[in-house]
């Protein structure tokens, strides 16, 4: 009988396993949706896709060769990438974690002369999974 009432255990951790396993994949997929927005729109300038990926009010910084802190609002972050157009470039998520409604990306723009990081946070809204401040450096 104590065999019987040790597999309905285990059986139920399991399946309580699968379903956060499931729920995990999804959000992964969220935020993996929300950064391939991101570097589509950055791949062929496509504002409609970089709005899907930014909240409205995010945040751009980058620090300059003297170390000062540079702000750029993403109206003029979308006027840049719709000035120099469509690019070759590969892209990479090199890191993602997700807490609760919050999460942290690092991604790689590798344009072939030049190589970007980017330290993304991202918050999970009512209007899904944007990137509400964006840090970056030229390497």
């Amino acid at each position: 009988m104590k065999n019987i009432y040790y597999a309905f255990y285990i059986s139920l951790l399991f399946i309580a396993g699968c379903d956060s396993a499931v729920k995990t994949a999804d959000i992964n997929q969220e935020i993996i949706q929300t950064l391939d927005n991101y570097f589509d729109g950055r791949r062929q300038a496509d504002i409609s896709k970089l709005s899907k990926a930014f909240a409205e009010n995010a945040r751009l910084e980058t620090v300059d060769a003297e170390g000062k802190v540079i702000n750029i609002t993403l109206k003029d972050y979308f006027t840049v990438v719709k000035n120099k157009g469509k690019v070759t470039v590969k892209t990479q998520i090199v890191y993602l974690s997700i807490s609760g409604k919050i999460a942290i990306a690092q991604t790689r723009f590798d344009y072939g002369d030049k190589i970007y990081l980017d330290y993304l946070t991202l918050l999970k809204s009512d209007k899904g999974w944007r990137i509400s401040n964006k840090a970056f450096i030229k390497l």
